[in-house]
């Protein structure tokens, strides 16, 4: 039997109406889950992010949302953001690329997960959806979406890796390449692009509210 990993992702947004864009990254063809896709930024909870101070596991998730998000791509969410000298940035982040087993690994965690817990970051993260991987794949996750509005002076970048780039899409856009061969997305973004497609919202409101 296969087991579930507990995992979050973030939609990352900005602009509204016509100019309204979703944020994806491009998975290395060398991992074996989704190799060669455009996905949203995210990944699995870890000791870390999950309760131990008597929070629930929602805040463990969106503490991993927060922290996937600056690993991944770069971007540090309010009030998070004022927490983080600009000359402590790159070396977090390298140290959170790290493995969590490494001294510089746990190092970087640690940091990190005392900076979101004192400064409400769990708060600015609107949770949207979550799905769970079929019993048929080759790993399953059970995955919780959160949207975050790109902050101003914020710039997603990726670091040559896991991921081998990214940019934003508007939602028509990412759809019409999928249908056409010309861009790789994993079953979940395809769902909520068909949903979200049509009803992009506007800048600075949730652009969904179902669980």
């Amino acid at each position: 039997m296969i087991g579930k990993k507990i995992s979050a992702a973030v939609l990352l947004t900005r602009g509204s109406d016509e100019q309204f864009e979703v944020y994806l990254a491009k998975r290395s063809e060398k991992l074996r889950f989704f190799g060669g896709y455009f996905a949203l930024p995210g990944g699995v909870i870890d000791a870390g992010d999950a309760s131990q101070d008597g929070s629930s596991e929602e805040a463990g998730l969106r503490r991993c949302a927060a922290r996937e998000l600056f690993e991944e791509v770069g971007v540090l969410i309010p009030p998070l953001s004022s927490g983080v000298k600009d000359s402590e940035r790159d070396s977090l982040r390298e140290g959170l690329l790290e493995s969590s087993r490494t001294e510089i690994g746990k190092v970087a965690r640690d940091r990190f997960q005392q900076l979101s817990r004192e400064d409400g970051t769990v708060s600015a993260f609107h949770r949207i959806y979550r799905i769970t991987t079929p019993p048929f794949g080759p790993m399953r996750y059970r995955a919780v979406y959160y949207q975050a509005w790109l902050p101003e002076g914020e710039e997603p970048s990726i670091i040559d890796g896991e991921l081998t780039e990214g940019r934003f899409f508007r939602v028509e856009e990412a759809l019409s390449d999928w249908a056409n061969g010309d861009l790789l997305l994993p079953p979940p973004v395809v769902l909520f692009f068909g949903w979200l497609y049509g009803r992009p919202g506007s800048q600075g409101q949730e652009v969904a509210t179902t669980a």
